[in-house]
């Protein structure tokens, strides 16, 4: 018999947190349409979680890119300000198997 656990996770934070507690088997992330360039949520297969961190003038930020099973990914800007560019220097901070 095969019993799963589902853990509904809100926040970076409560993922980090709780990736780095448990042994995650699998994990999922659900997208609105701006975020995953489709026109409808998705519920996802999630790979891996990036972290850039960013200053423009007096703010900084961060931007994560969520990493799903098909190869694509997003990016979000939690204080929603930044405009994507290359020149952000991404580093892992989660990965799932």
């Amino acid at each position: 018999m095969l019993c799963t656990t589902t853990h509904l996770l809100s926040d970076i934070n409560k993922l980090t947190e709780f990736a780095s507690n448990n042994q995650t088997a699998k994990a999922y992330v659900i997208s609105p349409g701006y975020l995953n360039k489709s026109k409808s949520w998705k519920l996802q297969i999630l790979k891996s979680v990036l972290q850039a961190k960013y200053k423009v003038n007096d703010e900084s930020g961060c931007i994560y890119r969520f990493e799903v099973e098909n190869g694509c990914g997003f990016d979000h800007d939690l204080q929603g300000k930044r405009e994507f560019s290359e020149d952000l220097n991404f580093k892992t901070i989660l990965k799932f198997d």
